[in-house]
C-alpha cells in the first residue's frame, strides 16, 4: 500500500497507522514525500500532475507494478491523479478528505501557499484591533481560495 500525505505533512504521518494488524499483516507499506515535503526533492512549482509524476516514477523505479494508493486531502487528490494515469496498476484507491474538484484552474499548491504565508508574515500586530486583523484575514482567504 502507497501512503501519501497531506499539504504540511510528511511521510512519517503514516507509520503509526500501517503498523496495524489490519494493514502490516495484509500489505507492505510504502511511505512516499511529495514534492517540497520531507525528505523529497524541492522545486518551485507543485501542481497534482507533477506530484503524480513523482509517484509514479518512484513507484516505477522500485519495480512496483500494481499497488493500492491510499492519500489524504493534498496527497488524495495526486492519489486521484495517479489513477487517471495508470488506473491499470491499481488493486485499490482509497480516498481520504478530498473531492475530485479543482478549485482553481492549474493550481500551484506552492505558489499559493508560499503567497499566503508571505502575506501572513507581513502583518504587523501592534496597535491593530482584532476586528482589523479578521479583516485582513478575511481579504487574504477571498484573494487565495475563492473564484
Amino acid at each position: 500500500m502507497v501512503f501519501l500525505h497531506g499539504l504540511f505533512g510528511s511521510s512519517n504521518n503514516w507509520r503509526y497507522m500501517s503498523n496495524s494488524d489490519l494493514i502490516k499483516n495484509r500489505r507492505n507499506s510504502i511511505f512516499i514525500d511529495l514534492r517540497n515535503h520531507g525528505d523529497s526533492d524541492h522545486h518551485d512549482s507543485m501542481t497534482y500532475e507533477e506530484m503524480a509524476d513523482d509517484v509514479i516514477r518512484h513507484l516505477d523505479n522500485l519495480k512496483i507494478d500494481k499497488f493500492t494508493l491510499l492519500g489524504h486531502s493534498m496527497g488524495a487528490k495526486t492519489s486521484m491523479h495517479i489513477a487517471t494515469k495508470v488506473q491499470n496498476r491499481l488493486d485499490g484507491l482509497i480516498i481520504l478528505d478530498a473531492a475530485p474538484k479543482c478549485h482553481k484552474d492549474n493550481i500551484n499548491l506552492y505558489g499559493n501557499i508560499k503567497g499566503i504565508i508571505d502575506k501572513l508574515s507581513e502583518i504587523d500586530l501592534s496597535n491593530k484591533k482584532r476586528s482589523e486583523v479578521v479583516d485582513y484575514l478575511r481579504e487574504l482567504y477571498v484573494k487565495f481560495f475563492l473564484y
